[in-house]
């Protein structure tokens, strides 16, 4: 068996006046990049904000799924709060919560076994208030306990097939992998999946598109893709989707015009942006220009950059029908 590892990083965010730092103790299977690992979470530790606990959990829990989890402890403070939680064997053992509202200090504290202590201090009059002393803090009690049990059910995030085959399309159409903690990540994959199914990649999921900011948007793919963000950048996924040939050819043909034609412009994001929503006002459509017309009224783009976008449509079919 392999040695237990110990994983220690800490994060002062100056700016905020935010500490951060986590404490993992962890057994490696075999095919564990230590190295890439611990650049992986240098980078998240001082890329991300660390106030939301429960998020933390998670996120670390699953980059650091490839190890056996013995000791997990996290501590976060900032001027309002303060907040301590760890885990032995999984298994949530001790949490303190200190928040300060105002002139007031609440304190809560809980230990496994059931062992659970509140209480609320008025800074002003010295006095400290206990759970029963008032209705507001009876509700803060019952929020804050809530909250404790919440934290004993935080898993890693799994990928299930949807999330595999998203993964797989993304790194054929992109060339590149997505990286789940950069917000425009959405906004890539949303356009993708539109794009894709203007030529017939079929079988990309239960999404239906809105407009909504004018752009199209899947609420339930966005519920998808922010499930993920715990991953970070994803190199590869364990036990891919199958993918048929002409699903893999296709993709990786549209999405290499699609590329190099975004990358020509002064805003690629907003360009990519355009193509999808030619797609959602033609009904799907890259190729038939006979709602031109309409299509400059709906999407505010002129003649020019609507045409430059049928022409792309035209030579990405005409490279399909080759194969």
């Amino acid at each position: 068996m392999n040695e237990i590892k110990i994983i220690k990083k800490e994060y002062l965010d100056t700016l905020n006046h935010h500490y951060f730092q986590f404490m993992f103790e962890g057994i490696p299977n075999d095919s564990v990049n230590e190295e890439k690992i611990d650049s992986m979470l240098d980078k998240w530790i001082s890329d991300s904000m660390h106030h939301n606990m429960a998020k933390n959990v998670r996120t670390l829990r699953t980059r650091l799924k490839d190890y056996q989890e013995k000791r997990f402890s996290l501590y976060f403070k900032s001027e309002k709060e303060e907040e301590t939680i760890g885990y032995k064997n999984g298994k949530l053992f001790y949490v303190q919560v200190i928040q300060k509202d105002g002139k007031n200090i609440l304190n809560a504290e809980y230990v496994k076994g059931g062992t659970f202590s509140f209480s609320c201090t008025d800074l002003e009059k010295e006095k400290v208030f206990s759970e029963k002393s008032n209705i507001d803090m009876v509700e803060k009690m019952k929020k804050i306990q809530k909250y404790i049990a919440s934290l004993n059910t935080i898993s890693k995030v799994e990928l299930n097939g949807r999330a595999k085959r998203m993964i797989q399309l993304y790194q054929l159409f992109y060339n590149e992998n997505p990286d789940f903690s950069i917000h425009n990540t959405n906004e890539k994959i949303q356009n993708m999946f539109i794009i894709l199914s203007a030529f017939d990649i079929t079988d990309l999921g239960p999404y239906s598109f809105s407009m909504e900011d004018g752009r199209p948007i899947s609420s339930r793919l966005s519920h998808l893709i922010n499930d993920l963000c715990p991953y970070g950048e994803v190199e590869e996924v364990d036990n891919p989707v199958p993918l048929q040939n002409d699903v893999i050819e296709k993709t990786e043909i549209i999405g290499q015009y699609v590329t190099d034609f975004i990358n020509k412009h002064e805003n690629p994001m907003g360009c990519l942006t355009n193509i999808a929503r030619i797609i959602f006002h033609n009904y799907w459509d890259l190729i038939d220009r006979n709602k031109r017309e309409s299509l400059i009224l709906t999407t505010k783009l002129n003649e020019d950059e609507i045409n430059d976008i049928f022409s792309l449509g035209r030579r990405i079919t005409k490279d399909i029908e080759k194969k």
